[in-house]
């Protein structure tokens, strides 16, 4: 299960999210859509923990995935780079 809670991002002196949440369990798939620079990658990276929240929390199995836990998420989770066109 992967779980985020009032995840934010800010670039800068912009926010490009807030209050973001939600809950996937196995099998389920989340669905990102926006406009450049809305945030969609810094997302992704948060969630591999290869970038920072400002807020919020992001749990992996109930394993909070953070700084601290850097090793653990490595491990565990994959960031591929977007496939040529």
């Amino acid at each position: 299960m992967l779980e985020a809670s009032n995840l934010e991002c800010v670039r800068g002196e912009r926010s490009l999210f807030a209050d973001v949440s939600f809950r996937l369990d196995g099998g389920e798939m989340l669905y990102l859509q926006g406009t450049n620079g809305s945030g969609k990658t810094s997302l992704l990276r948060m969630l591999c923990a290869l970038t920072p929240a400002v807020s919020g929390e992001i749990l992996w199995r109930g394993t909070p995935i953070g700084s601290s836990a850097r090793s653990f998420a490595a491990k565990r989770l994959c960031y591929p780079p977007r496939a040529p066109e």
